[in-house]
């Protein structure tokens, strides 16, 4: 028993310095939308990168995309951050078949930030056309519905979900988790 906890400790000491640090644990995420009328095309996007990559990322931002950080407010309470409003943000795209109208929403992991999934923040998209809702839905996972190594290893992350006029359904691109979190996902 004594053994088990010497080793116990040893290996909480060297993944300390790893487990603490906010790069490791903050992937810098863009969700947004292009409007291209002269390819009639609408795109909804999720972009991802880790440390100075991701910052780039944030910096060169079109003014259609927004990290989800950004939707939500933020205050300290008795010493710890909570979320305490969120904002969506609403667009329309006009294309030769008609208006769609666009919004997007943060998705926050945990209202505190030292409860479960408190660090993780996602995204998620809704398209409607006139009365019809022609896209609804989370661009991966939540994080609740991971284990500690789930979003290493396993799942899809959508990356494009692409409309054109005349078209029922989207065309929905996707990439493996790993490929999101190591930025080889870009078509």
């Amino acid at each position: 028993m004594r053994r088990f906890a010497w080793k116990a400790i040893a290996i909480g000491v060297l993944l300390a310095p790893i487990c603490l640090s906010a790069d490791w644990v903050r992937l810098h995420m863009l969700a947004g939308y292009e409007c291209e009328g002269d390819q009639l095309t609408l795109t909804y996007d999720y972009d991802g990168a880790y440390d100075e990559d991701g910052e780039k990322l944030i910096a060169n931002k079109r003014d259609t995309q927004w990290d989800p950080w950004s939707l939500v407010t933020i205050e300290d309470t008795d010493g710890y951050n909570r979320i305490v409003g969120e904002t969506s943000v609403k667009a329309e795209c006009k294309l030769s078949d008609g208006v769609y109208r666009i919004e997007i929403f943060p998705v926050i992991g945990n209202h505190n930030e030292l409860g479960r999934c408190g660090h993780w923040m996602g995204a998620k998209a809704q398209v409607i056309k006139g009365s019809k809702t022609l896209y609804e839905g989370l661009f991966s996972e939540h994080c609740e519905r991971r284990d500690f190594f789930y979003p290493l290893i396993a799942g899809k992350v959508i990356t494009r979900v692409i409309f054109t006029p005349k078209q029922d359904k989207p065309q929905i691109v996707s990439s493996s988790v790993e490929d999101f979190y190591n930025g080889n996902y870009k078509q």
